[in-house]
């Protein structure tokens, strides 16, 4: 599945014998702007929308090919509209427990797919520290912990066994406050790509810089494959 930022269709699947369908948004958008996307366990599929295009859930039914039982939900902000604190979704992942994680340009916000019921942490003891602050990348770990990139105030890492949550920033060690996106590797690494090169966190919290001082070409890092 593709989200095909600008197009005409920009929803996209390649299935296994190489037919390609595309799909209309049956709600309005900003230039067809759709971002991220990730599959529940129901086989939904859902689509963070950027410029206030909100949250939309989609459920091509017994066949892709078949449009009649399609199925679209879109959720915005205010009552009645899906709720949300904000409309303008960045970043989405989909847990191991099923639920669905969405970072908007301010703060974060959790779903469950099961009955689209809508968990703000606006009164949440360590996820509440999130709010208003502009969230581009998730990442959970092996050990269940949800590490969260931001766009100008560090990373995250909230740990559900204990309730708690570490904060890096350059204080701590990161290259930068901008995060862009994360990957762990076999050995438990988190590797973060910034704005000033990558950093690696180990399992036990050192934290190495990689930069063009280290022979990267460049000193901004936007992702890993």
């Amino acid at each position: 599945w593709i989200a095909n930022y600008g197009a005409a269709q920009p929803l996209v699947v390649k299935t296994a014998d190489a037919t390609v369908t595309k799909f209309s948004i049956p709600f309005p958008l900003v230039e067809n702007q759709l971002a991220q996307v990730v599959i529940d366990d129901n086989n939904y599929k859902w689509v963070v929308a950027p410029k206030s295009g909100g949250l939309i859930c989609f459920d091509h039914g017994t066949a892709i090919e078949n449009s009649g039982d399609d199925r679209w939900k879109i959720f915005k902000a205010g009552a009645g509209n899906g709720n949300l604190p904000n409309d303008n979704g960045l970043s989405i992942t989909k847990d191991k427990s099923g639920f669905i994680w969405v970072g908007t340009g301010f703060g974060l916000f959790k779903i469950n797919p099961s009955n689209f019921a809508i968990t703000k942490f606006n009164d949440h003891p360590q996820l509440k520290e999130l709010i208003g602050k502009r969230v581009n990348t998730f990442l959970e770990d092996d050990l269940h912990r949800m590490w969260i990139g931001t766009q100008f105030d560090g990373l995250y890492c909230f740990d559900p066994s204990t309730n708690t949550i570490l904060h890096y920033t350059i204080k701590e060690g990161l290259s930068s406050n901008t995060c862009y996106d994360l990957f762990e590797d076999k050995l438990k690494n988190i590797y973060v790509a910034s704005a000033k090169g990558f950093n690696v966190i180990s399992k036990n919290g050192k934290i190495n810089s990689y930069t063009r001082a280290d022979g990267l070409k460049y000193d901004l890092v936007g992702g890993f494959l």
